[in-house]
């Protein structure tokens, strides 16, 4: 999906080599919380190695490089946004509309009829 302005967006199955990035895009989105809470938060200590593993976590990339990510479970005929981070210099009014488009895109375990609020 070309974003007016913006670039090229891809959501695709995250892989090992996402692992360093998307970890410094969640550390810079969420170290804002870690005075409020007493702790980081669940997505600061989050096993991506694992998520990855399970095919649950998906990146959005920029222009090749990843600016986001999309943490997804699917039971039935629903899919369910466990986290949804994006590097806090982009802009991102479009995130949203493209983590909605990735239920109905191939490869993306896509086809199912809704997506859940996030947990």
């Amino acid at each position: 999906m070309n974003v007016s302005g913006l670039g090229n967006v891809v959501i695709e199955r995250a892989q090992a080599t996402d692992i360093a990035p998307i970890k410094s895009i969640v550390v810079a989105a969420y170290s804002k919380y870690i005075e409020r809470i007493g702790k980081p938060p669940a997505p600061v200590t989050e096993n991506y190695e694992e998520l990855i593993r399970l095919q649950g976590l998906y990146v959005l990339r920029l222009d090749g490089d990843v600016v986001g990510a999309i943490h997804l479970s699917k039971t039935g005929d629903s899919m369910s946004i466990g986290n949804l981070v994006v590097d806090p210099p982009v802009p991102g009014p479009w995130l949203g509309s493209a983590a909605y488009g990735i239920r109905r895109r191939p490869g993306t375990d896509g086809g199912v009829a809704r997506i859940d609020a996030i947990h």
